[in-house]
């Protein structure tokens, strides 16, 4: 275009010509320097791991050293002089070789963060890309080397959402091994609604796609209600779910219950309360319409990233054990509840002037102050159908249920239909149960 400009034109069509020419070489210098740092970022991430993979294998000698004379000390002589002595270094080697294996997956954790940042960097010199489609690029860049259950699982999950799916954060080794995943099924950037799911105990990278079937569900439900509107939905399991074994089994003994949410405890829904409420301030703009919905003890975690300050429109609680707090008013969002009085999660929480459970008051009371959305009418379970229990408590956001069609009311800003609040202690609900259950019982043990 230079040459043409000066062989063959003149005048302001010359000009033109060349100020467009220059404005097209400073783009093109800089595509390329994006790609020198994408291509850099590339071969020091491979160098990284060479040199990983080699203290790997070092580390791994050292541990099997360490693992037999650990073994052998079972067999030396208390009556030993030195004994005391063997046994003290033998620990401060096994304390030193833990520190270094620590180290090293902190190492390995740089690195994939040094690649994913420089990705980003290269891929937004882009212009027609947004930030969130810079980052599924980079992320899946780390998730296709990775072979892992939380990356199967991860590939799985964005493949459910077709096409307009994101990737927007992927660390299988983050909260000692359990892994986070952040997938959003529709842009962010260009939604007119953004509703990000919140999951509960026993959740891990691995489960990004039941999280991630409830994000959809969600969607769809916006879609119906809202056919013209743009709407994100984003499953987020970005913070670290306390675990339990029995769940994670697809078990829940109501027996069982109040012991399993005391173990909890509300320390990870707190830190994940603030990992939370980061993650709505970074992914959405302040002029967007946000809900964050939170099941489970998700929405313990969702309740605290409230009270912290998140910087959302509304809050959804879904089969909540508490939240924390004695009213919606410290919640600073209007809040909306779905709890069935057959889901033993929801009889954890207490009303006010009641002792309060370990995870806080039941957010379904009257004198909570939120707005109770409705669940589907189910059969009562029996005593020995734990099972029925997991179902019920699984099935806010099933596709059909009327809470998701309220839930779809409420992240698209329409007015939802409403049940009463609850007046009955969990107490209550559970003996009113168990009473239903004694015919049962009866006969069944005859």
């Amino acid at each position: 275009m230079l040459d043409t400009a000066r062989s063959g034109w003149s005048g302001t069509a010359a000009d033109s010509a060349a100020a467009r020419a220059d404005r097209l070489g400073r783009l093109a210098a800089h595509r390329a320097d994006a790609g020198f740092v994408g291509a850099a970022a590339l071969a020091s991430w491979a160098c990284a791991l060479e040199h990983l993979a080699t203290e790997r294998s070092r580390l791994l000698v050292r541990s099997d050293a360490e693992a037999d004379a650990l073994a052998q000390l079972v067999a030396l002589p208390d009556g030993r002089p030195d004994a005391p002595a063997i046994r003290a270094g033998a620990w401060r080697r096994h304390d030193d070789l833990a520190a270094a294996w620590r180290g090293w997956q902190r190492a390995v954790d740089r690195a994939d963060d040094a690649l994913v940042e420089a990705l980003v960097e290269a891929l937004a010199a882009r212009p027609a890309l947004t930030h969130e489609q810079a980052l599924d690029a980079a992320y899946r860049a780390l998730l296709a080397l990775d072979d892992s259950a939380s990356a199967d699982a991860t590939r799985a999950a964005l493949a459910d959402g077709g096409t307009d799916t994101f990737l927007l954060d992927f660390d299988p080794s983050a909260f000692d091994g359990d892994g986070s995943a952040v997938i959003a099924y529709g842009a962010p950037s260009a939604a007119d609604h953004v509703a990000v799911v919140v999951p509960g105990m026993t959740t891990d990278a691995r489960s990004i796609g039941e999280v991630g079937a409830m994000a959809l569900a969600v969607r769809g439900a916006t879609q119906l209600r809202a056919p013209h509107d743009r709407t994100s939905t984003v499953a987020w399991v970005g913070y670290d779910a306390p675990a339990d074994d029995d769940l994670h089994r697809g078990r829940l003994d109501p027996r069982d219950l109040a012991d399993t949410i005391r173990v909890a405890g509300p320390g990870a829904a707190e830190e994940g309360g603030h990992e939370l409420r980061d993650f709505v301030a970074d992914a959405t703009r302040h002029d967007q319409d946000v809900t964050v919905i939170g099941h489970s003890y998700g929405s313990t975690t969702a309740a605290h990233a409230a009270s912290d300050g998140l910087d959302a429109d509304r809050l959804v609680l879904l089969g909540s054990p508490g939240a924390g707090v004695d009213r919606a008013s410290g919640l600073r969002l209007p809040t909306f509840v779905a709890a069935n009085d057959l889901d033993p999660v929801t009889w954890i929480g207490s009303p006010e002037g009641h002792h309060a459970g370990p995870l806080g008051h039941d957010p379904a009371a009257r004198d909570f102050g939120a707005t109770r959305l409705p669940t589907d009418h189910v059969a009562a379970p029996h005593v020995d159908q734990p099972d029925a229990f997991v179902a019920i408590h699984c099935s806010y956001l099933l596709p059909g249920s009327s809470t998701l069609a309220a839930v779809g009311d409420v992240v698209t800003d329409h007015t939802p239909p409403t049940v009463p609040a609850r007046t009955a202690t969990g107490a209550g609900l559970a003996a009113d149960w168990l009473l239903g259950q004694a015919a049962y019982e009866l006969t069944s043990w005859r």
